[in-house]
This record gives C-alpha cells, structure tokens and sequence, in this order.
C-alpha cells in the first residue's frame, strides 16, 4: 500500500475506534440481512444484490481496521528503529 497522508490516517484511526461506526455498519448489514431473508423466491437477482452489500459492510470495517493498525504497526517499527541499538555498544 502507498504512503497514505498523515491527516486520512488519523481520521480512519478515530473511525475504527468509532462506536457510532460500528453500529452503522451493523445496522447496515442488518437491513440488507433482513431484506434478503424476506425477498420474495423469485427475486434472485435482488437476493445477489444484497448478499453483496452485506460482504461491502463487512469489508468497509476490516478495510477501515486495516488502515487503522497498519499505521499503528509502522508507528511502533519506525520506534523501534529509532531506539539505540544496545547490542553494538
């Protein structure tokens, strides 16, 4: 993955740590779940349409998390790199 700017990282960080985002998306994912439990037999072509919103949501949220502890782990390297290196005293 590319650099991505300072400023989105830190946005998608407080979006991943965002209660009111996880309930969105799982209201979103509910809705779409109970649209296709109820969608009529003979609308397959809705049923695959709302299967594939439910698989969006879900990967919105590990896409958002992705990012979010991408950045945290490449924080945490860069402060371990910066630390002496005790060993080659």
């Amino acid at each position: 993955m590319n650099k991505l700017p300072r400023e989105f990282v830190e946005r998608v960080q407080n979006l991943a740590n965002d209660d009111a985002f996880d309930f969105l998306i799982d209201l979103l994912s509910n809705k779409y779940q109970e649209e296709w439990r109820t969608s009529p037999p003979e609308d397959a072509d809705k049923r695959e349409h709302l299967y594939r919103m439910v698989q969006a949501c879900d990967a919105l949220r590990e896409e958002v998390r992705s990012i979010a502890s991408d950045e945290k782990i490449s924080v945490f390297n860069r402060g371990l790199q910066n630390k002496t290196k005790w060993s080659i005293i």
